[in-house]
């Protein structure tokens, strides 16, 4: 399907402005005749008649005096012009890349060779087969799955003439936007961008070879252009997570680093591993009765255990500890102090 493309100033374009220069216009509306040439255009994108319009088509759409009326002006204008097409009197329509732009007919045509030729697999094949993944005229590397983009891969005509039905020699991996830059502007194109030689060593994706494998042809996965993929390494075992061995069970005391290390000690220091389970306090029912203990020496801490790490002895003594503690059971209630106003109003 060919497109039509509209300037974003269209509707201020000086030829559309000129209008009014036309005398009997005062009653068309600019919106009126942009709409009416609109619907020219897209007959002519329809029908790939490169502009020319034939008298049926304008006056397809109402009254046939309104549309007599409007092609008038429009000529008058120069959004009309009449021409003589194979002995047949026709309109050709005003086209320019700011205002109303209808794609030639040659350009829709190439782009549907160019189809064509991307969906024969065994030509497409033995092009990429050949090129490789990059482009040869810029040498930047292409996809071939996708939207449509400046890296997408395409096979291009070096003869635009032999569209639709070139040789495997006569056609070249482009990208998106060499293809489309050289189907706009060849022979500039050429000269500034010039077709690269055949690559000594074909650069391969990992779809281009799994796609030259399906149809005969022996290709690996490139890293590099020219540089082959290692081979994979063997998948690790089943519950084993890569790069993790064998999965059998490791002796902490043999371990390089990490915890393993942490966890290998003197069997006769008193610090207390991970390994031996985690330290519950006793409860009030299960303890005995707490004995006279030192000022500032919480009694539910008895037996810690823990030499030079703040808890020696009978509990807690050394840093932050020390002072103004309270003795005695910690689940005793703390006797109401009285404070020196009531103590009064009892007196009294």
């Amino acid at each position: 399907m060919a497109w039509v493309r509209v300037g974003d100033e269209a509707l201020s374009h000086p030829k559309l402005m000129s209008l009014y220069d036309v005398e009997g216009a005062e009653d068309i509306s600019i919106v009126e005749m942009f709409g009416f040439l609109m619907a020219l255009a897209t007959y002519s994108a329809k029908h790939l008649t490169d502009g020319i319009i034939e008298r049926g088509a304008a006056f397809r759409d109402g009254d046939r005096s309104r549309s007599a009326h409007l092609i008038d002006v429009a000529v008058g204008a120069g959004l009309l012009t009449w021409v003589e097409v194979e002995g047949k009197r026709k309109l050709r329509l005003f086209t320019d890349e700011e205002f109303i732009h209808v794609q030639p007919r040659e350009e829709v045509m190439r782009r549907r060779a160019r189809s064509r030729e991307n969906r024969d697999p065994n030509k497409k094949a033995a092009v990429i087969f050949r090129d490789g993944d990059q482009c040869r005229y810029c040498g930047k590397v292409v996809r071939w799955t996708g939207p449509t983009g400046y890296n997408l891969g395409t096979l291009d005509h070096i003869d635009p003439d032999s569209l639709g039905d070139a040789p495997v020699d006569g056609l070249v991996v482009a990208c998106h936007e060499c293809n489309s830059s050289r189907g706009h502007a060849r022979e500039a194109f050429d000269a500034a961008s010039p077709l690269r030689p055949v690559p000594a060593t074909p650069y391969y994706g990992v779809w281009s070879a799994e796609f030259l494998t399906r149809y005969g042809y022996e290709a690996a996965p490139s890293v590099d252009p020219g540089t082959p993929v290692d081979p994979a390494s063997e998948p690790p075992a089943r519950g084993v997570l890569p790069g993790r061995g064998s999965g059998a069970p490791v002796d902490p005391g043999r371990g390089s680093s990490g915890h393993a290390e942490a966890a290998v000690r003197d069997p006769g220091t008193p610090e207390r591993c991970a390994s031996e389970g985690p330290r519950i306090r006793p409860s009030s029912d299960s303890s005995p009765n707490p004995g006279p203990t030192s000022k500032g020496i919480k009694a539910n801490t008895l037996g810690s255990g823990r030499d030079g790490t703040g808890r020696a002895g009978q509990g807690r003594a050394g840093t932050g500890q020390a002072g103004k503690g309270q003795a005695g059971h910690p689940r005793t209630p703390q006797q109401k102090q009285t404070s020196k106003r009531n103590r009064r109003r009892r007196r009294r």
